[in-house]
Parts: C-alpha cells; structure tokens; sequence
C-alpha cells in the first residue's frame, strides 16, 4: 500500500470526548519505544551506519516542535518534556511532536494517524457517501478529483479540481484526510453540507458503485475509429478488464487511455496494466527493505500494436506515474499532458501501536527502467497542456473544454 504526500498528518488537536468517544491515555515512551522499532523493522533509508544520527535529528525536532527553546535532544529528554503535561495537553503534543520526528527523517513519506481521526474513517455508522474522490495535496488543503457516476456529487455536477473548506460548516483546516472522509461519510439518506472556496452543496447520502474503467468510442469522417478508456485506479484486477475491453474492439486505429484521475491500486497492477501495450524490455522494478529487487519485464505478448495516446496530469498519483514511465519509451506511445513530479512514488507499511496511533513508515520505492528511483525524477510530457480534471465521463466525441483531448484531435489530423 502507498500513501503519498497529500496524506501528511495534521495536526488534530481533539479533546478526549470531541467525537463521542473516549481514548486511552497517551504513553509516550512507549509510543516513540514502538517507533524506533518499526523504523529498524521497516524502514528502508535506516541501517546500522545512520541510525544515531537520524534518531538524534529526530529527537531533536521533536522536541523543538513542542518547545523552540529545548537544547537537548534525545529520547529521554523528550519522554521528560511531554509528561510535564496534563493528559490533554499531553496527547496534543505527543502527536506533535510525533509528527516532527516523522517529518525529519531524510527520505520517503512517514506518517502517522492518530486514534480519533481513525474513528470517523472506521465509524460502521457512516456507511454512505457522495461519490466524491478527494485528495489531500497538503495540510489542510483537499482536492475534489472525481465524482463517481450516479452519486450525489455527480447530479450536482460538482467542478472538479475546486478545494474543500468545510463540512458541516466546520472548517478543514484542522483535519487529516481519514477525518475528512469520515465526515462526508454517514447513515443512508441523510445529508451533509460541503462547502469549496466558491460555494456550498447540500448533499444526500447514498450507497455507491465505483466504475473502474469508462470507454466510448470516437468516430471521425473518413471512417477513423478511436477508443476513449478512462482508468481509475490499478487495482488487481485492473489489467484483466483493460485487456477484455481491448480484445472485444474491432477497426479501431488508435486508443487514447486517461490515468489523469487514477488514485488506488499498486505498483505490481501498473505494470501488468503496462505490459499489455509493450512487447519487450524492463519496465521498472521495486526496491524494498529485506527483500531483493522485484523486477518487471514485458512478456512478448501485446493487445494494441497502433498508435496510443496517453493523458497525464499533475493530480495522477504515484499508480500512474508507473504507467508513464514503463510505457513512455516505447514508439507507439505519444504523452499528453502536464509535466510530473514524481517525489511521492514510494510504498508504506501500516503498522498499528498499543496507544491507537497507526504508523506509516516508508518500506521502499519504484525504480524506472534505467534502474533510477522515480521519486527523484521530472515525467516529461511529449506534448504539453493545461492540467485539468475533466467534469464528464468519456463522451462520444472529443470535449472541447478539455486541453488534452483537443491536443489529440490536432494529432489526428
């Protein structure tokens, strides 16, 4: 499982009653005691040789975090600074100062969530939702990326790429994206307010289907035929259905395939999604600790051997960017979109703790086909455009509000 940037932890400053639950009292000596041990456990950038001096960096934002003027470091000094603490103050602080020493370590995305955002995510109450998919791109600020078919969020024709201000008119600022998610969620039938920076929806709840893959087909003059797929995610799975959608297309000249809005699955899925259009060479491996390097190379087997155009953008996550970079090289494949960044590509480990807190502590990363990690890599786009989040599914004809699909009819001709 990955967890990207967008979700850092905030802060969540909760009394121990604010969401109608009581949570264990907070130690924390034992809370950093099972951090350090899942750092040497998991973390892949840790070893023998820079294990002290990450810890002693570490420690020292930490306790810096919940007091600028500490001039020691090390753990012990700060299991001392945050029982000075009553019990409220000390659950506020612990998470704070967690959230430091997480913060500093030198690489990957280490985070953790704490106990009372887990309730609202884990509530088997909030059952229903609005089919919205949200990302968080940094504290406090969460993106709308995609509103699936037949939901709330699709009647109200929701604009994609608008932030989320509050809920229930409680702002967002406060929150972390399980927190968030859990809001939104809640009893079948019932409504929830969500507000963005330009206004308000009243939402009704409701049980909703997630489409993985959405296709039409464009026909041009002249008899051209091209098949529009938009994909959401590279869950297991993912590739079968890509595959069967393909083999059942007749006289098609070309395939345009949409990652812009893909957010769940792993990196093994991307791959195989990869492999379907590729007939030769490595396409890029994982590297994780304690395990030897998985590496994935294309089978000569191939669906499509015509012309694909493949849309990115900047909100795609680190699912799709392993899409980009197995396919890009080959000649058939011509990319559509914004440049990527892509620091976020690596893979975490959930690790729960006796106090609640669930730890995601980074086990490895994805390596290009030249054997680079793609974290500190730039995705180059063959063609560049407006990044945007397209409002409607695939339509039987190209969108002319949309950048990328105009750039392609231009291609076409």
């Amino acid at each position: 499982m990955l967890f990207a940037k967008h979700s850092v932890i905030l802060l969540v400053i909760l009394l121990l009653n604010s969401c109608g639950k009581s949570f264990e009292k907070i130690n924390p000596d034992e809370l950093f005691t099972e951090v350090e041990s899942s750092l040497d456990q998991y973390y892949i950038f840790y070893n023998n040789s820079n294990k002290n001096k990450i810890l002693a960096n570490a420690y020292s934002s930490a306790l810096k975090s919940i007091s600028p003027n500490f001039q020691n470091s090390g753990k012990q000094e700060l299991i001392a600074a945050l029982n000075l603490y009553n019990d409220t103050e000390k659950r506020v602080n612990t998470y704070k100062a967690l959230s430091a020493f997480l913060s500093s370590l030198p690489k990957g995305i280490n985070t953790f969530i704490p106990p009372e955002s887990l309730f609202w995510s884990k509530d088997p109450k909030r059952d229903s939702g609005i089919g919205l998919i949200i990302r968080q791109e940094a504290p406090g600020r969460f993106i709308a990326i995609d509103a699936l078919e037949g939901s709330a969020s699709h009647r109200e024709k929701i604009k994609m790429g608008k932030y989320i201000t509050a809920v229930d008119d409680r702002s967002v600022s406060d929150m972390d994206i399980e927190e968030l998610v859990g809001r939104i969620k809640g009893p079948l039938d019932s409504v929830v307010k969500l507000s963005f920076n330009d206004r308000s929806y009243k939402l009704v709840r409701s049980r909703v289907s997630f489409q993985n893959i959405l296709n039409s087909s464009w026909n041009f003059p002249g008899g051209k035929k091209i098949e529009y797929i938009v994909l959401r995610s590279a869950i297991e799975g993912s590739s079968g259905q890509i595959e069967s959608l393909i083999e059942n297309l007749s006289d098609t000249d070309a395939i345009v395939l949409d990652i812009r809005k893909m957010q769940l699955g792993n990196f093994s899925e991307s791959f195989k999604i990869a492999d379907l259009f590729i007939s030769s060479g490595r396409m890029g491996s994982l590297k994780t600790k304690n395990h030897p390097d998985q590496i994935y190379n294309a089978d000569q087997k191939v669906i499509f051997k015509k012309n694909i155009y493949l849309i990115v953008g900047k909100y795609q996550s680190p699912f799709a960017d392993a899409i980009t970079i197995a396919l890009q090289p080959a000649e058939n494949i011509t990319v559509i979109g914004s440049d990527i960044k892509t620091r976020d590509s690596f893979i975490s480990k959930i690790v729960s703790t006796e106090s609640g807190v669930e730890l995601r502590i980074t086990t490895g990363y994805i390596l290009d086909p030249d054997n680079l990690p793609v974290y500190e890599k730039v995705i180059k786009a063959d063609h560049k455009v407006s990044a945007i989040l397209p409002v409607n599914p695939p339509l039987s004809e190209p969108d002319p509000e949309d950048a990328a699909q105009m750039k392609i009819v231009k291609l076409l001709k």
